[in-house]
């Protein structure tokens, strides 16, 4: 956060079961969704909250972003491309995805749009 006061946009998106694509994000993103798929092409601070029912969920960290995940999908599959760290480093951006059945994959930016 820089001395003047000021802080990141926070965007904040809904939908029943549309699509969310997210290029760069410059401050935090809240998505809320109950069949559609989000996906943050890249992200460095701040927070990216993802709920969903049945969408499937990428977050692109930017490379050297401290991040803290947390992520929970009841039936599916969670991954992650980031190298574990011992929890010394700097945090400066958290992850919080839920879905029920939706997939969720954290990826290293540069590879969170080829799919």
């Amino acid at each position: 956060m820089s001395g003047s006061g000021t802080r990141p946009a926070t965007w904040s998106f809904r939908t029943a079961s549309g699509d969310v694509r997210i290029g760069t994000a410059s401050g935090s993103a809240d998505t809320t969704t109950a069949s559609g798929d989000v996906r943050v092409t890249s992200i460095a601070a701040g927070h990216a909250s993802v709920k969903t029912v049945s969408g499937d969920t990428i977050i692109g960290v930017a490379p050297g972003a401290g991040v803290y995940l947390d992520l929970s999908s009841l039936t599916g599959d969670i991954s992650s491309q980031l190298d574990e760290s011992d929890g010394s480093g700097d945090v400066n951006l958290e992850v919080t995805c839920r879905s029920v059945s939706g997939d969720i994959r954290i990826a290293r930016a540069d590879s969170a749009g080829a799919q």
